[in-house]
C-alpha cells in the first residue's frame, strides 16, 4: 500500500525526468493519455521510461497499445499490478484530478493534473493555488496546445519539480484509509444489497 511504500523505499527526488508515469483514471473517457503521448512525442521528448496505466474499462486501451506497443520506452500496464511502486519509481507524474491525486501527494511524486470531470475542479484548483501540482483545474476535452505547454515548463525546470515533491509528500501522509478506519469500526453496522434507489447518494458520497 501507500503508506508502506512511503515508510519503506521513498525516494528522493532530484528534479530529473527519466521515469514518467500516465494515468487518467480506469476509463479515460477523451483519451487524454493518447494526446498526451502525442504531446510528448511532438516536444522530441527523450525520457527513458513512461509507464502507461489503465484498465480494461478504457474503451481506447487498444487503440494506444495497438499504435505504441512498438515504442520501446513505452510500458502498458493494465491493469496496474502494483501501483503504489510505479508511483514510487515515478520522476513525474501526469493525470487527472481525481482521488489519485492524493496517492501521487502521498509519496512525493512531481504532477502535472488536468480536470477531466468537473467533479474534480474545485480540488484540483486549490492544489494548483497551493503550488502542490500544475495543470489545469478543468480540461474535459484534451487539448494538445495546453498539454505541450505545460509539459515544456515542467521537463525544463528541474527546481519546480523538486518544490512539487516537497510540498506533495507535506500534504498527505499515506495513512488517511487507517484514521477513517479507527472512527467507522467503533460503531455497529447492518448491511444490504445496494437498490437503483441509493444511486443519488452513492454519487453524491463518493464525490
Amino acid at each position: 500500500g501507500y503508506s508502506a511504500e512511503r515508510e519503506n523505499n521513498l525516494r528522493q527526488r532530484d528534479g530529473k525526468v527519466r521515469r514518467l508515469l500516465i494515468c487518467f483514471g480506469a476509463t479515460d473517457p477523451n483519451n487524454h493519455t493518447g494526446v498526451t503521448l502525442e504531446a510528448l512525442f511532438e516536444l522530441g521528448s527523450s525520457i527513458d521510461f513512461i509507464d502507461i496505466v489503465t484498465t480494461p474499462q478504457n474503451l481506447n486501451f487498444h487503440k494506444l497499445h495497438d499504435r505504441y506497443r512498438g515504442v520501446g520506452n513505452i510500458h502498458f500496464h493494465c491493469p496496474a499490478v502494483d501501483l503504489p511502486g510505479l508511483l514510487n519509481k515515478a520522476d513525474l507524474a501526469i493525470g487527472a484530478g481525481g482521488v489519485m491525486s492524493l496517492e501521487r501527494a502521498a509519496l512525493g511524486v512531481p504532477s502535472v493534473c488536468f480536470g477531466i470531470a468537473p467533479n474534480q475542479t474545485k480540488v484540483l484548483k486549490t492544489l494548483i493555488a497551493e503550488g502542490i501540482v500544475c495543470g489545469c483545474s478543468l480540461m474535459e476535452a484534451p487539448n494538445i496546445n495546453k498539454i505541450k505547454a505545460w509539459l515544456s515548463v515542467v521537463l525544463s525546470n528541474s527546481d519546480l519539480l523538486i518544490g512539487l515533491a516537497r510540498r506533495s509528500i507535506n500534504l498527505v501522509d499515506g495513512y488517511g484509509v487507517s484514521r477513517v478506519a479507527d472512527v467507522v469500526l467503533k460503531h455497529n453496522y447492518s448491511f444490504r444489497s445496494a437498490r437503483m434507489g441509493d444511486m443519488d447518494s452513492i454519487y453524491a458520497w463518493r464525490n
